[in-house]
C-alpha cells in the first residue's frame, strides 16, 4: 500500500467514525504500521514516542508484575476447575 493510499484510508476512517480529534495519532500509527523498522523517520514523532516504540520492540516482555500474577492466578483457577 502506498503512503497516499494509507493516508486516504486513515482520513476516511477518521471521518466515518468521528475520530477527527485523534487524527494526527491515527496518521502516525498508520505510517508506522506501513514500515515498522523505520518508525523513527515518521514525520511528527516526538522523542518520547520514539523511545516508547523502541522499548516495545526491545523489551516486549516488560509488563507489570500484577499482570503476570493475574495470568498465573487465572491459569491455576482454570486448571483446578477443570479437574
Amino acid at each position: 500500500m502506498s503512503e497516499e493510499e494509507c493516508l486516504a484510508d486513515v482520513n476516511g476512517f477518521a471521518k466515518e467514525y468521528g475520530f477527527e480529534d485523534i487524527h494526527p495519532l491515527l496518521v502516525k500509527g498508520a505510517l508506522i504500521s506501513r514500515d515498522p523498522t523505520n518508525f523513527a523517520s515518521v514525520p511528527g514523532m516526538t522523542e518520547d514516542e520514539k523511545v516508547a516504540i523502541a522499548n516495545e520492540t526491545l523489551h516486549k516482555w516488560r509488563q507489570p508484575r500484577v499482570l503476570y500474577f493475574t495470568i498465573i492466578l487465572c491459569s491455576i483457577g482454570a486448571a483446578v476447575q477443570g479437574w
